[in-house]
């Protein structure tokens, strides 16, 4: 009967063992590569530094500062409701795409549709974002061009202006 037990033991410690084995890489790398930077960063808070003046100690004053501007509230409000807006039309947007793609469309149209959503996994994140900065240039971007076209006349700072970025976004 003892035999069993220091069996079973031995055994639930083996499994034990197991499991750490398997969380330890995962608890390293968050360690690594998410405590340590947010220790670091929090550290770095503690201090008023420029890089070219050597670091000097300020302790909370910089919480302060910041919880103390006015624009911070508004900076929390504009992040808040750009991250929902993206997250909403984006599950939007994929749930009506699957459905589109599992339909009894004709297989010109599914394959269509299967190649609109892989192309952006194929092009070069480097060359999209060119590609959107050029057209929302201020002063030689297309889309500014033709909305002066149709009478606009001031032309539009999309991607620095706090009141249009949300919407280039």
């Amino acid at each position: 009967m003892s035999e069993q037990i220091m069996t079973v033991r031995s055994l639930k410690r083996r499994e034990a063992f197991a499991a750490y084995a398997f969380i330890l890489p995962t608890l390293v790398g968050f360690l690594i590569f998410v405590v340590v930077p947010m220790l670091a960063s929090f550290a770095l808070s503690l201090y008023d530094w420029n890089l070219l003046t050597p670091p000097e100690f300020v302790g909370l004053a910089n919480w302060e500062k910041l919880f103390s501007d006015a624009r911070v509230g508004g900076i929390y409000v504009t992040t808040l409701r750009l991250s929902l807006t993206v997250v909403f039309s984006n599950m939007t947007l994929g749930l009506l795409l699957a459905i589109l793609l599992d339909s009894k469309l004709p297989v010109i149209v599914r394959n269509f549709f299967r190649i609109s959503y892989f192309f952006p996994y194929v092009v070069s994140a480097v060359a999209v974002s060119l590609i959107w900065t050029f057209l929302f240039n201020r002063d030689l971007g297309p889309l500014n061009y033709y909305l002066g076209l149709l009478g606009v006349e001031s032309r539009i700072n999309w991607l620095n202006s706090s009141q249009w970025s949300p919407l280039a976004i």
